[in-house]
């Protein structure tokens, strides 16, 4: 299934073919890509190159995956659940180096699942990011 691409302007070829699928492939992804992904996120810009990001990376069958997917509401259990994948991205609040409020940590992160995002298409792999963990 593809979208239909309306660029008014021209983008890189993996901005323009990245959508959020509900479906997915159940074929596994191996290590090397797994980790060419988080390789891509370490190379996102932030704030003093603080880098507060942290990745809980869960592959289907292992019990990561299976604590990851267990934490999810009902509704995002269903189709989470086919993908081979699941990833909890963190984020620290607070400088390392001085213990300051870190003001930017969610942009910060942001621009690292983006960059992982772009990385996991060039592989081929459609990532779709999500909220929606129960609260408990």
């Amino acid at each position: 299934m593809r979208k239909p691409i309306l660029n008014k302007y021209p983008v890189n070829i993996l901005i323009e073919q990245r959508w959020s699928p509900r479906a997915f492939d159940e074929k596994p992804i191996d290590k090397e890509r797994v980790n060419s992904m988080l390789e891509a996120a370490r190379w996102a810009p932030s704030a003093f190159n603080e880098q507060p990001w942290r990745f809980i990376v869960g592959l289907k069958g292992d019990e990561t995956y299976k604590k990851i997917l267990g934490s999810l509401v009902e509704w995002n259990q269903k189709w989470a659940g086919k993908a081979p994948m699941l990833v909890v991205n963190l984020a620290k609040k607070t400088f390392t180096l001085n213990g300051k409020q870190n003001v930017m940590f969610k942009y910060d992160l942001g621009q690292a699942v983006a960059f992982m995002s772009l990385e996991a298409m060039n592989h081929g792999i459609y990532a779709h990011q999500m909220s929606g963990f129960d609260p408990v």
